[in-house]
């Protein structure tokens, strides 16, 4: 029984046809059970979206972990879809979005809150720009909506010092299941504040047993 599916590098039209084709086939069988699907390199940011192929996935129900990292969520109708997506199927528990050009603030603010909704307890979303009020009000409402959340990863997001200081922190440390947290690469410049932020989070946080603060200190200059 076919219970996890990996297809990389389908930046070209080819593969990305045959990915598609090959779903297609599967949803014929009842006896196929999805558990586990990997998709990354989907959507190329310099050839289109993968509009086609998250609609694909989004046909599959029970998938519990997904991973898009390095695909194309840049534009509006990809980022909607795959929100849509997330609303719908309540069985997602694990998604990594590393690094795919979550770039309008509009339809990743839908794509958090669609988070927040829903039962995911793992998600990666380092390297990406979640920037601006929108972006970070629907980031602190996926963290205050969603209890479940055992691990988050979210570094090199272009999180201010403000935003990190006096919202993400806070909500963070209100996690009642959180064990992972990796916040690398976000720009803090007073260090003895954070300091005293991070012995809180610690001490309120008590299953908290990894915790990635590395270079919060200095200026980045990301390309997203």
């Amino acid at each position: 029984m076919l219970r996890q599916i990996c297809f990389e590098d389908t930046q070209f039209t080819n593969p990305m046809r045959l990915f598609i084709e090959i779903l297609r086939v599967l949803l014929k069988y009842d006896s196929i059970v999805m558990k586990k699907l990997t998709m990354i390199g989907i959507g190329h940011p310099f050839v289109g979206n993968f509009t086609q192929e998250i609609s694909a996935v989004a046909q599959f129900r029970g998938i519990t972990k997904l991973d898009l990292s390095f695909s194309s969520l840049s534009d509006t109708t990809s980022t909607n879809t795959f929100a849509e997506y997330i609303k719908r199927d309540q069985a997602l528990r694990s998604l990594n979005l590393n690094c795919c050009r979550l770039l309008n603030g509009e339809s990743t603010a839908y794509l958090l809150r669609s988070i927040g909704d829903s039962t995911i307890t793992e998600l990666v979303v380092d390297f990406n720009k979640l920037t601006g009020q929108v972006v970070e009000d629907a980031f602190i409402y996926m963290l205050t909506n969603n209890r479940l959340f055992q691990t988050i990863s979210a570094s090199l997001c272009g999180f201010t010092e403000n935003f990190i200081k006096t919202r993400l922190l806070i909500a963070l440390g209100e996690l009642p299941s959180l064990n992972q947290l990796y916040i690398s690469e976000n720009r803090i410049g007073d260090m003895v504040e954070l300091k005293d932020l991070i012995i809180k989070l610690l001490t309120t946080r008590p299953m908290l047993h990894r915790l990635d603060i590395r270079y919060m200190y200095c200026e980045l200059d990301v390309c997203y």
